[in-house]
């Protein structure tokens, strides 16, 4: 079927089982059972059990369900925040003198673990550019047991050639992780170019209102399934059953919610282009976006999260003012939500991208689903107080 219906109909198992089109969350620590031989049986049934809420409830199960309709996966893990499951995922399948690759551009808490916090378990961890491609396989080691892609990279945006990646890899039995929360299983078919397991910030896209944390896993396997489940239910950072509620009501909009945002998102990116004060536009749709080739042949649509960098001469006494001149953009963190958002000082904690972009500030900005032209006349006002104030 068509995504569309399998967003209006996927995961509805307790749902249905209730005759209601929208099932309440299922708020539950402690399940009962009528005998001990049930409970028995019940424990026996490993991962699907649901003997306890911290192993999972119905709410979560149909949202796990929906995500692996998605993604076409074997199954997902749902954890409490995007930062548990690349933890989690990290924790299940590295152990000690095992060797990992990051691609450099990564989201910054990722690279802190995985230059911080690994090394501590005795795992060597190395970074790489995204344009790495096929010669990845210099960088390969026999004790290499992942590989782990983000795809547009934080800050820069630059889009990696995950086949390529992902072709490397396998010659090694080396697995592929990919965070894929800029495009989500909508604009980029993870499990379909090779990735093993993918990462999820619930938090955004998904969710789409900003008023849920929440995680997903996906594994294209059982057995990478079966390695994450176990470590995510040892961690128990399993999620609430509200955050899951909340993530389903707002994966029934996804796609028409992803629609807007993109063309608004290319609509404002284009706008900054024509601006004299800046230097570039970090949206992986621009041709001039390093790896635009890759999202061109990989891709299937655009995120409406990019960076804006201006030209060195541009103080950022100037891109403060325009920052707090902006009436329809909220200052602050995060993206996936109905509101436009933009934040500072965001580039990348990737030393590479610093050398690269020789430019001055840089701004992140996110595009809600605000009309476009409101937008546009908001940027352009308050693109015309920082010319006042530099």
């Amino acid at each position: 079927m068509d995504i569309d219906t399998r967003l209006s109909h996927g995961g509805r198992r307790f749902a249905e089982s209730l005759n209601v089109v929208n099932a309440p969350p299922m708020r539950q620590t402690t399940r009962l059972f009528p005998t001990m031989d049930a409970l028995r049986d019940a424990e026996e049934d490993g991962f699907a059990s649901m003997v306890y809420g911290r192993l999972g409830n119905p709410t979560v199960r149909e949202l796990e369900g929906l995500h692996t309709e998605l993604e076409g996966g074997f199954d997902t893990v749902a954890v409490a925040s995007g930062l548990a499951a690349i933890s989690g995922v990290l924790f299940a399948l590295l152990d000690a003198g095992d060797h990992a690759l990051f691609v450099d551009n990564c989201f910054g808490p990722t690279r802190t673990f995985a230059s911080r916090e690994l090394p501590r378990l005795g795992v060597l961890t190395e970074f790489f550019a995204p344009d790495v491609g096929a010669g990845l396989a210099d960088l390969l080691k026999p004790e290499t047991k992942l590989v782990f892609v983000e795809s547009p990279g934080t800050g820069s945006f630059e889009v990696a050639d995950v086949p390529a990646i992902v072709a490397a890899a396998k010659e090694v039995g080396t697995l592929v992780v990919l965070d894929n929360t800029w495009a989500t299983p909508l604009f980029f078919d993870a499990f379909g170019h090779g990735v093993d397991v993918t990462i999820h910030s619930g938090s955004k896209y998904l969710g789409g209102h900003s008023d849920a944390l929440i995680g997903l896993i996906g594994a294209r396997t059982k057995d990478a399934w079966d390695r994450v489940r176990r470590r995510a239910q040892l961690l128990g950072g399993c999620p609430g059953s509200e955050e899951a509620w909340l993530a389903l009501r707002g994966a029934r909009t996804l796609r028409l919610r992803l629609r807007q945002h993109e063309a608004s998102g290319l609509a404002v990116a284009r706008w900054f282009q024509e601006q004299p004060t800046v230097h570039s536009v970090l949206h992986p749709a621009l041709p001039s976006c390093p790896g635009h080739e890759f999202w061109r042949r990989d891709f299937t649509g655009a995120g409406s999260l990019f960076g804006v960098a201006f030209k060195p001469d541009v103080p950022w006494s100037a891109v403060d003012a325009f920052c707090d001149a902006l009436e329809l953009f909220g200052i602050g963190h995060s993206w996936g939500g109905y509101e436009s958002l933009i934040a500072a000082r965001t580039l990348t904690t990737c030393p590479r991208v610093a050398r690269a972009l020789p430019t001055g500030p840089v701004v992140r900005i996110y595009i809600g689903l605000e009309a476009v032209d409101d937008l546009l006349t908001d940027v352009d006002q308050a693109m015309a107080r920082m010319s006042v104030t530099a």
